[in-house]
């Protein structure tokens, strides 16, 4: 009787712990990407900032799985590709930019494919997307944009002008020369600098803001305090951020957030350690702002589309080592504890001790992997997340925790 009566107690506990998770509902979705971030380089970044018995912001997150990133034509995706995978739910060819793969489309055409920000916005909820890059660059043009190659960025900043974004940050002021005054027409507001972006009032309806920061890519993290007053020109990936789900959260059905923090890729084809360590460590500050700031019902998942240049880290060392104590770039290659499985090499070397740094760790152009990388989730819907999955089945799962699915034939007839 008395093991009966506990066996009892325990299921009416189970049962009300069960019914308080459930009242949490999703209503909104953070979606971090962490363009070329495979394992290696949250380790790495966790050593280079706080060495090996230290903790990250991305440790927090309660259930981990992995994302098989092959496209529809190599067994090692572009950041194309492997965009259109986040955000379609549909596999495709290297370079495509949310369009379907001629060659597995029922058509046998490109088509274009239903967002997981289309599907958001048609729900009522407000949509935004964050970038490092260029707005225009691969992985956030396959949020708003379609078109049958990454390359051609004037057209893909064409195509903002008809998206359901209320915001765009990020760098390539380059290709919005032409746009600028449609879009202005079309009631966007358009700022280029930290302090124009605070100042915008935020609680005027149907607010669309484009904040182009650079001309190009953001600045490095690593390189910023060489230059000149950058804390009022560009804003850190963190502030961004911040202003970001300030904004949005004004919306009461919720929201979806794209975040890219493009340039750890960037860092990596180059083989230059401490610029990636930094720009993964700049991501970490954004996640702490993700899981403090956002509400509770908000599901936050961070991935990456594919790993770059097949980071690790190697040799033995002391728990104190961190910092630049792991990568020696002024003495000897020998001196490292980090090495590149699709580098260096030495090209462009230069003069002077940039010719040195870019002799040992500089590749003109290091491979992307086609190694599984890890994807990491909290909130509500969190236990979606866990083990092995295709890179196109992320955005479904978003989706369903937000009680919504895509509903394009298009996303349907290409389910690859």
């Amino acid at each position: 009787m008395k093991f009966s009566f506990l066996l009892l107690l325990s299921f009416l506990l189970l049962s009300c712990q069960q019914e308080k998770v459930e009242m949490v509902k999703t209503k909104n979705a953070i979606f971090f990407i962490g363009d070329g971030m495979g394992l290696a380089s949250l380790t790495a970044a966790r050593i280079y900032a706080k060495g090996s018995t230290g903790r990250m912001n991305f440790e927090r997150f309660t259930h981990t799985g992995f994302s098989k990133t092959y496209s529809t034509d190599n067994f090692t995706t572009d950041s194309a590709a492997g965009a259109t995978a986040l955000a379609t739910g549909v596999k495709s060819y290297n370079g495509a930019i949310s369009v379907t793969d001629p060659k597995k489309d029922k058509e046998q055409s490109s088509r274009e494919l239903q967002t997981i920000l289309d599907v958001a916005y048609e729900a009522g909820k407000s949509v935004g997307v964050i970038t490092t890059t260029r707005v225009t660059h691969a992985t956030p043009a396959c949020f708003y944009a379609h078109i049958d190659h990454r390359d051609k960025e004037k057209e893909i900043a064409a195509q903002l002008k008809n998206s359901n974004l209320t915001f765009l940050l990020g760098g390539g002021r380059r290709f919005f020369k032409d746009e600028l005054d449609e879009l202005k027409k079309k009631g966007w507001t358009y700022v280029t600098n930290a302090q124009d972006l605070n100042a915008i009032n935020t609680n005027q309806k149907n607010l669309k803001v484009l904040g182009l920061f650079n001309e190009s890519h953001l600045t490095y993290t690593f390189d910023r305090p060489k230059v000149e007053q950058i804390e009022t020109k560009e804003p850190t990936l963190a502030q961004m951020l911040f202003w970001g789900i300030q904004t949005l959260s004004k919306n009461p059905k919720g929201y979806i957030l794209v975040v890219e923090a493009g340039r750890i890729d960037h860092a990596a084809h180059e083989n230059h350690f401490r610029r990636q360590a930094h720009e993964t460590m700049a991501l970490d500050e954004a996640l702490q702002i993700a899981l403090e700031k956002a509400s509770a019902q908000t599901l936050v998942v961070v991935t990456a589309d594919h790993e770059t240049a097949g980071l690790a880290i190697n040799g033995y060392a002391d728990l104190s080592l961190k910092g630049d104590r792991m990568v020696n770039e002024k003495t000897d290659i020998t001196d490292s504890y980090v090495s590149w499985s699709t580098g260096p090499g030495a090209k462009n070397l230069g003069e002077g001790d940039e010719k040195l740094e870019r002799a040992l760790y500089f590749k003109e152009f290091a491979n992307h992997t086609a190694v599984d990388v890890p994807i990491l989730a909290n909130g509500p819907g969190a236990e979606l997340f866990s083990g092995f999955m295709k890179n196109s089945d992320i955005p479904k799962k978003i989706l369903q925790s937000l009680g919504l699915e895509f509903n394009s034939s298009v996303n349907k007839e290409n389910n690859h």
